[in-house]
């Protein structure tokens, strides 16, 4: 795997502050048999505010543009 990229779009917080939501784009690129692979789509998170911090309750990946 050469990388993998999230670019957020759009982020929304609920009304108290405990829960988040993402969306936005991803490009991944790969190395295989000397030639670089390309795939994208559009993914949406969930974030949810711990005594930890920031953690991602769910997240949802979709192929292609």
């Amino acid at each position: 795997m050469l990388g993998y990229v999230r670019t957020t779009e759009h982020v929304s917080l609920d009304a108290g502050g405990q829960r988040a939501t993402e969306r936005g784009h991803w490009t991944g690129r790969w190395r295989m048999k000397n030639q670089v692979h390309e795939q994208r789509g559009h993914y949406s998170a969930e974030w949810e505010r711990t005594p930890m911090g920031w953690l991602i309750a769910s997240e949802r990946i979709v192929l292609g543009d």
